[in-house]
C-alpha cells in the first residue's frame, strides 16, 4: 500500500511538473513575433509596431515623433533594426538613417555613419552584420556592415549598369538574395555573402510581355526563395501600368533545382513584400487588393502555401507594411525538447 501511495504521489508530482512546464512554455510563446510599420495613428507618419502571430495585441514600440519604417528583427527577438526617414516620406527626397531599437526598453541607438540614401536594412542570421541598399557609391548597390568592426563593404557595383536592392540573407548566412535591374530585366539574383559568384535565380522572360520581379525572401529551411511577379503588356500611348497589368503572382522557387511553384492572385493585387513564418508552408504578405475604394490600403496577410488560404491579420484602414517575423528565445513551442524531457522522466520509473 505504501508503495502505491508513493507511486501515486510520484505521478502526481510528475504531472504537476509537466503542467507547470507547459504553462511556462505557452506563456513564453505569447511574445510578439510580427513587427511591421504603419501610419495607423493618423499623424501621417509611419511608426514601428509589433503583434502576435494571429494579429492581436498590436502595440507601437517606436518614438512617435519620427517617421520610421522597414523594420527587421535581430535573431534573438529582443531588438530590431529600422529605417528612420528624416524626409518624412517625401519620396525622392532621400534622407534616412538606421537605428537599433531594444523592444523591451524602447531605447534606440545609432550604430553606423549613415548616408541619406541608406535603405532596406536586413540582419544576418548570427546578428553580427546588416545588409542594406544605398547610393553612397553613386548607384543603388548592396552593402554589408559588420557590427563588431564597423567596416562597411560594397558587394555589388552597378554604376552605369542598373541597380540592386532588397537584400535578404540565407538562413546559414552564406548567401544573399536580392532584386536586380540589369540588361536582362528585373530579376532575382543570389550571391555569396562576400559578394562573389553572383548569378540570376529567376528564369529569363521569353515572352512578349514585361515581367517585374521583387522582394526575394529565403525560407526558414533555406530550400526556397519566394518573390513577387508582376506581368504587364507593353505600353501603348497614354496607358498607365495598372491598365497594362495582366497577372500578379507569388513565386516560390527551389534554390537548387530552380523549379518554380506559381501562386496566382487577382491582377489588381499589389504584393510588395513579405516573409516566411514558422515553416516552409506559411508566409506573411503585404497586399493592396485594389487601387481604389475600400481595399486601396495595404494590409498584412498570412498565406498558407499548401491550402492557399489568405487570412487578413491587420484589418485596419491605415497602411500596414513591411512585416517581419521572428521565433526568438523560447517563443516557438519546443515540442522536441518536451519529448526528450518526457522520455527522461519516464525512464526514472
Amino acid at each position: 500500500m505504501r508503495y502505491k501511495l508513493y507511486q501515486r504521489r510520484y505521478y502526481t508530482d510528475i504531472g504537476l511538473a509537466i503542467l507547470l512546464l507547459l504553462c511556462f512554455l505557452i506563456s513564453q510563446s505569447s511574445h510578439a513575433k510580427i513587427v511591421f510599420s504603419s501610419n495607423r495613428e493618423g499623424d501621417n507618419a509611419h511608426h514601428i509596431y509589433v503583434m502576435e502571430d494571429n494579429g492581436t495585441n498590436v502595440r507601437r514600440i517606436s518614438n512617435p515623433d519620427f517617421y520610421d519604417e522597414r523594420p527587421d528583427w535581430f535573431p534573438d527577438g529582443t531588438r530590431i533594426v529600422f529605417e528612420r526617414d528624416l524626409s518624412r516620406g517625401k519620396g525622392t527626397v532621400f534622407n534616412a538613417e538606421f537605428l537599433i531599437l531594444d523592444v523591451k526598453s524602447q531605447k534606440e541607438r545609432r550604430f553606423m555613419d549613415n548616408h541619406p540614401t541608406d535603405r532596406f536594412p536586413n540582419v544576418s542570421p548570427d546578428g553580427k552584420q546588416i545588409a542594406f541598399t544605398s547610393k553612397r557609391a553613386g548607384e543603388w548597390d548592396i552593402h554589408v556592415m559588420n557590427l563588431e568592426s564597423g567596416v562597411v563593404k560594397q558587394l555589388t557595383d552597378n554604376l552605369g549598369k542598373g541597380f540592386s536592392d532588397r537584400a535578404d540573407w540565407s538562413p546559414d548566412g552564406r548567401k544573399i538574395a536580392y532584386h536586380h535591374l540589369g540588361g536582362d530585366g528585373e530579376n532575382i539574383w543570389i550571391m555569396n555573402a562576400d559578394g562573389r559568384q553572383k548569378k540570376r535565380l529567376s528564369p529569363l522572360n521569353k515572352g512578349e510581355n514585361i515581367i517585374w520581379r521583387y522582394a526575394p525572401r529565403w525560407s526558414l529551411s533555406g530550400k526556397y526563395i519566394m518573390y513577387t511577379e508582376f506581368e504587364h503588356r507593353r505600353a501603348k500611348a497614354g496607358e498607365a501600368p495598372k491598365e497594362r497589368r495582366v497577372a500578379t503572382r507569388l513565386i516560390v522557387q527551389n534554390v537548387v533545382t530552380r523549379r518554380v511553384n506559381v501562386h496566382n492572385f487577382p491582377k489588381t493585387y499589389a504584393i510588395v513584400n513579405g516573409c516566411w513564418i514558422r515553416d516552409d508552408r506559411t508566409v506573411l504578405l503585404n497586399i493592396r487588393k485594389s487601387e481604389g475604394g475600400a481595399e486601396a490600403n495595404f494590409e498584412i496577410y498570412r498565406y498558407n502555401l499548401i491550402s492557399r488560404q489568405l487570412t487578413n491579420l491587420t484589418k485596419h484602414p491605415a497602411k500596414d507594411s513591411h512585416p517581419g517575423w521572428v521565433s526568438g528565445p523560447l517563443t516557438v513551442f519546443p515540442l522536441d525538447k518536451l519529448a526528450v524531457l518526457w522520455a527522461h522522466l519516464k525512464q526514472i520509473d
